[in-house]
């Protein structure tokens, strides 16, 4: 009830007081709502659930505007500018951290890698907002987005290895190589179901001219391709996307947009809502300095 109402009234008036983003209005709404704020709203496990479809939803619908072809075409913008991107961030960063703050050089590259990443969702809805996904920059954001979700699972394999003292970056190489073949892997899979069994299926539910079927189809094949990849240690971000990708290449996408673009927009604007309600502003105001760092 709170976040409806906030939703159907607050966000309106932040609108006519100029604040025109809603990105920005749902994470100011989610502050004032939240512990920080009027604390009155607490419970957030179910509403991140929530959110977490709306990004899910949001990446396919970013999928969905691209085609296996077109998605070639921006190789250049994933692999050059992607890995250039990490490359030079994450450089700097381990410098930061192994020779300014002492840490193990282990640490300072996971550290440096992890502080190179950025949110696909809050970006892709900036770029959105101020239509600009199909400009140079915007490409070439979205193919940086897309390496720095293959670079995920690679730090998730090489975090655990921060308790070992000894370990160094030669013992992080057979990690690294297992983390790169499952990746491998999961790509894979879903290249080979989304383009062989995702035409035959829809063709199979589209003779029976059931809406119901075809709805239910759209979500098993977005949250069946998030499966796999999480199956395989990747992001369920990623997933969503490729589905987007191959559903792209069907005769279906304009009714798989038609289902899920609806309840995109609200189930997106819970998830920046929650992400505001953990801002904790007590402890910005304590400690600014590392906050800011």
């Amino acid at each position: 009830l709170v976040l409806l109402g906030s939703i159907a009234f607050v966000l309106p008036a932040m609108s006519r007081l100029g604040l025109s983003s809603s990105l920005l209005a749902n994470l100011i709404l989610g502050v004032l709502i939240g512990p920080s704020g009027l604390c009155i709203f607490h419970n957030t496990s179910w509403s991140e659930a929530l959110g977490q479809v709306g990004v899910l939803f949001f990446l396919c619908e970013m999928g969905l505007e691209l085609q296996l072809g077109r998605l070639k075409k921006m190789l250049r913008d994933i692999y050059v500018v992607g890995a250039s991107q990490l490359l030079v961030t994450t450089t700097v960063l381990y410098m930061i951290c192994r020779y300014v703050l002492s840490l193990r050089r282990i640490t300072a590259l996971i550290v440096g890698a992890a502080l190179s990443l950025s949110s696909s969702a809050f970006v892709l809805q900036i770029l959105g907002a101020k239509k600009e996904r199909g400009t140079p920059h915007g490409r070439a954001a979205f193919g940086i987005l897309l390496m720095q979700d293959l670079l995920v699972p690679v730090l998730l394999v090489l975090a655990p290895m921060l308790s070992d003292v000894a370990g160094g970056v030669g013992q992080a190489i057979p990690t690294i190589r297992k983390a790169i073949l499952r990746t491998a892997l999961a790509l894979a899979i879903a290249f080979i179901n989304g383009r062989l069994v995702l035409n035959w299926l829809f063709s199979f539910v589209a003779e029976v001219r059931s809406p119901v079927a075809l709805r239910c189809l759209s979500f098993f094949a977005i949250f069946g391709c998030c499966y796999i990849f999480e199956a395989f240690g990747l992001p369920s971000t990623l997933g969503a996307f490729l589905a987007g990708v191959f559903l792209a290449g069907t005769a279906y996408r304009e009714q798989v947009d038609a289902v899920i673009s609806p309840v995109r927009e609200d189930l997106l604007g819970v998830f920046f809502m929650t992400v505001g309600s953990m801002i904790d502003l007590q402890l910005a105001l304590t400690r600014p300095l590392m906050v800011a760092s």
